[in-house]
Formats: structure tokens, C-alpha cells, sequence
């Protein structure tokens, strides 16, 4: 796992060990600080013991996968907040890419209990007794990791299910209000536009006329919106 330092994105990127009776080599493309991290936390390197190094690496790619799926999990609980008031679909997506992580960190984790499992069978595994104990610390963590990430998934696809339909919710509560609001815009309007019209009305050659019209437009106005408010929460609440 790596962290793209200018965007923080989080990836997965290749690495490989290949080695024989006389040389260990590593290579990786990004610059990934495994193996300055193994150094410095492993006590006693024996290169000579190649099995033993191999397994001190996934064991450390195992730690990292756990650290950067704690890491991931804290992200999608910022966003998961975030989402609660949000109508757009920017978080939304953000849980895409974190559930394309997931998916690549899952991808990873099985190659390398692939790799561990063909150590295993190995006829120089059992070369070492400590080998075993370290053999069964590393299977810990790839399982641990492995079901972390599971599970993370699992929310994550529930969790962007819910906000899906949270997000089409609020967008039509939204629309619900406009509506309401045009209903109660519409009645001045409509009173307005009667009055407005070029013949003798009722109240014409009154001198509080448009006082008396203003009142009733606000009146009628008030008490629309009270009712379309009253039938709008009572609908809600079924």
C-alpha cells in the first residue's frame, strides 16, 4: 500500500523478491518505505536466511495493509458525515474510489497469502524452527487484514446504498419546499392579475381598494402556506 503525496490517494503498487543460494533482491516501482520500515523494526536481519527475510517482509506488508485500512476507515467516517446534509454527489463518489481501494487492497492481500501459502510448502521452510512461530504471526495478520477489509467493504457498499437514497430524499424534500413555496407565491398573483385587468372590478371605487386587496392577498397567502406546511409535515410522518 502507498499514499500519493500530492492527491493522498491511497494505492496498492507491485513488489517483488527474487532470490537464490546467493543473492536476495527486491524490486518495487514506487517509492515505498517497506523495506527501510523492516529495518527498523526487525532487530536481526540474516539475509542467508531467505525464508525467514521473506516472511519478515509480508509480515510488515501485512501491518502496513492494517495501518492504511484504519487509515481509510477514519477517511470514510469524515465523509460519512459529511454526507448527512449533503444533495450532491461529490461524497458519493468519494466512497467510490475509497470501495475501488478496498478492492485492490483485497486483490493484494489474497496474491500474498498466495505467496505465503507456497512458503509454506516450501522444503526449506522448515529449516528454522523460529520460521513457524513467524509463519503463524504472519497468517494472523494477512487474516486480519483480509477480514478488515472485508468487512470495511461490506459497510462501505451499505453505507453508499443508504446515502443514495438519503441524498434522492433530501433533494425532494428540497423540491417539496419550492413547490410550496410557488403555490404560495401564486396566490398574490393570481389576485393581482384579476384586479390588474382593464374593466370595472368589484372595490374599484373604493379608496382603501388596494389596501383591502393587499390584505387578503397576504391573508390567503398566510393560511395556504399554513395548510400546505401542516399537510406537508403530517404527509412526512406517515
Amino acid at each position: 500500500p502507498c499514499t500519493n503525496e500530492e492527491t493522498g490517494e491511497i494505492y496498492t503498487a507491485p513488489f517483488f523478491i527474487i532470490y537464490n543460494l546467493n543473492y536476495y533482491i527486491t524490486i518495487y516501482s514506487d517509492n515505498i518505505q517497506l523495506v527501510d520500515s523492516l529495518f527498523s523494526k526487525v532487530k536481526i536481519i540474516e539475509p542467508y536466511k531467505k525464508i525467514r527475510l521473506t516472511l519478515n517482509i509480508i509480515y510488515q506488508l501485512a501491518r502496513e495493509f492494517i495501518f492504511y485500512l484504519k487509515k481509510i476507515d477514519k477517511h470514510t467516517k469524515e465523509v460519512e458525515q459529511r454526507l448527512h446534509t449533503s444533495m450532491k454527489n461529490k461524497e458519493i463518489f468519494e466512497l467510490m474510489d475509497i470501495n475501488k481501494t478496498f478492492v485492490y487492497f483485497q486483490t493484494a492481500l489474497n496474491a500474498d497469502k498466495a505467496v505465503l501459502s507456497k512458503l509454506l510448502n516450501s522444503p526449506s521452510y522448515k529449516k528454522y524452527e523460529d520460521d513457524l512461530d513467524l509463519m503463524e504471526d504472519t497468517q494472523v495478520e494477512l487474516d486480519q487484514a483480509t477480514e478488515m477489509c472485508n468487512i470495511y467493504r461490506e459497510i462501505l457498499t451499505g453505507m453508499m446504498d443508504a446515502f443514495s437514497s438519503i441524498i434522492s430524499n433530501n433533494l425532494n424534500i428540497v423540491m417539496k419546499t419550492l413547490a410550496i413555496i410557488t403555490l404560495v407565491i401564486s396566490i398574490p398573483t393570481l389576485i393581482a392579475s384579476i384586479f390588474g385587468m382593464n374593466f370595472d372590478e368589484p372595490l374599484y371605487d373604493m379608496p382603501y381598494a388596494f389596501y383591502i386587496i393587499l390584505g387578503v392577498s397576504l391573508l390567503l397567502s398566510i393560511i395556504a402556506a399554513i395548510v400546505l406546511y401542516y399537510f406537508s409535515n403530517h404527509t412526512r410522518k406517515k
